[in-house]
């Protein structure tokens, strides 16, 4: 017997994701009066637990975390940061603070609440801009089916989607505004209003063409006009799904999420070859020596200049 189309059964999961995201919704409106910082960590953790719902195992999110690239460069803090634990199980520690490498990360999320002021933009500005001066290296090797037993990097460089969560009270023209004028990928906003819970999408990019050409910026000529005839002129708004297909504003934002951000990963699935010697090289450069046994035993007592002093390290392509 052939299966049967069963509208009922599609239509009870939608119902089952606007429930899903009500429920999210609600919990992040929770209030906690007078205690701000724990509030702040208490809505990341939820905007994590959200993402580790609707991807996929083998992405990590981690919380608090710093990337940095093998040069020594480090962006500022992010709140949440997707990598592929699978194929680079790396994160640098100095006591809890984590600094992931650049080439295993697939997105950067920032967390904020309801309010959109100027500091707050200003703020989110130098967090999207912190990652602009980060450079993945091409000096990852691995082996591969033959014929080519040994592959190397080449001009693959995968930059991270960056992501904006909040509350936000502002308008929708001045969401749109923000994205298109930061090197913003996705902004998600969470709305609760008479209490008709929505969660709306904002994306920077018109076409997936040009979302994949912002992450991966080095393409060829040939290879970017073959993406754009072949594959990638989708609108990214071609995700949404709504409750009524006849009332497009009624978006069932998380059951759009889990198949937009999973088809972006999916573009760029591969990772990059982790870049081991470069790293190493990272940390033996002459810059990052430490002092003798002696001095490090007495700097334990009082702080140290060189521990405040910024590592810069120059990669050796002949590493």
């Amino acid at each position: 017997m052939a299966a049967i189309h069963k509208p009922e059964i599609i239509k009870a999961i939608k119902r089952n994701y606007l429930n899903m995201q009500q429920a999210l919704i609600e919990e992040l409106f929770m209030s906690i009066e007078e205690h701000a910082p724990t509030l702040g960590s208490h809505r990341e953790q939820i905007w994590k637990h959200f993402f580790e719902r609707i991807l996929p195992k083998k992405f990590t999110v981690e919380q608090s975390a710093f990337i940095i690239d093998s040069s020594g460069k480090v962006s500022k803090e992010t709140d949440l940061v997707v990598f592929d634990e699978q194929y680079m199980p790396y994160i640098f520690r100095n006591r809890n603070i984590k600094y992931i490498p650049i080439e295993a990360v697939m997105a950067v999320v920032q967390c904020k609440s309801t309010s959109f002021r100027q500091s707050v933009i200003e703020s989110l500005t130098g967090w999207l801009d912190s990652f602009d001066g980060l450079e993945p290296s091409k000096q990852g090797w691995a082996g591969t089916v033959t014929p080519n037993v040994i592959n190397k990097n080449n001009d693959r460089e995968i930059r991270p989607l960056r992501i904006v969560c909040g509350l936000f009270n502002a308008a929708s023209r001045e969401m749109e505004k923000f994205i298109q004028n930061h090197n913003c990928h996705l902004l998600i906003c969470a709305n609760q209003d008479s209490g008709n819970d929505s969660l709306s999408i904002y994306r920077k990019h018109a076409t997936l063409f040009e979302l994949i050409s912002a992450i991966l910026p080095n393409l060829t000529e040939m290879q970017q006009e073959t993406l754009r005839k072949e594959y990638f002129a989708i609108p990214t708004n071609n995700w949404n799904i709504h409750q009524n297909k006849n009332a497009e504003h009624e978006l069932i934002g998380l059951l759009t999420l889990v198949f937009e951000l999973n088809q972006y990963l999916m573009c760029i699935n591969n990772p990059m070859l982790f870049p081991h010697r470069a790293y190493v090289a990272m940390f033996n450069h002459e810059d990052c020596n430490l002092a003798d046994v002696k001095t490090v035993t007495k700097a334990k007592q009082k702080p140290a200049e060189a521990t405040q002093k910024r590592c810069t390290v120059k990669e050796n392509p002949h590493a």
